[in-house]
């Protein structure tokens, strides 16, 4: 898992940042493109907050039936955590926050 914190008005003068500007980074391998991306959203998002900006901002299309999306760890499917917060997330389920994608038509 990799934590990403923004600088915040106390961290530029030499203070922690408050734990609501904590972000996580999902990192998302995409078998048919062999692209990874990254996807930082606040650790209080959802896992479907993060789902979602992975299709609009990265594949830029709509979700498919037939595409499938687990967790690179341990092969549980991303879909069905989509309404848990991501950072309970990352502690129960997916401890390194590293996806695999594969749409209908490719993939192993």
């Amino acid at each position: 898992m990799t934590e990403t914190r923004p600088p915040s008005d106390e961290a530029k003068d030499g203070g922690d940042d408050r734990p609501s500007d904590l972000q996580l980074t999902v990192k998302i391998f995409d078998e048919e493109t062999l692209t990874e991306y990254s996807v930082i959203s606040p650790a209080s998002s959802t896992v479907g907050h993060v789902v979602a900006a992975f299709y609009r901002e990265d594949l830029r299309r709509e979700r498919d039936p037939e595409d499938r999306l687990w967790c690179t760890a341990n092969g549980d499917s991303v879909f069905a955590h989509e309404t848990e917060e991501l950072a309970s997330y990352a502690r129960r389920t997916c401890r390194e926050l590293s996806w695999t994608f594969v749409g209908p038509t490719g993939g192993a």
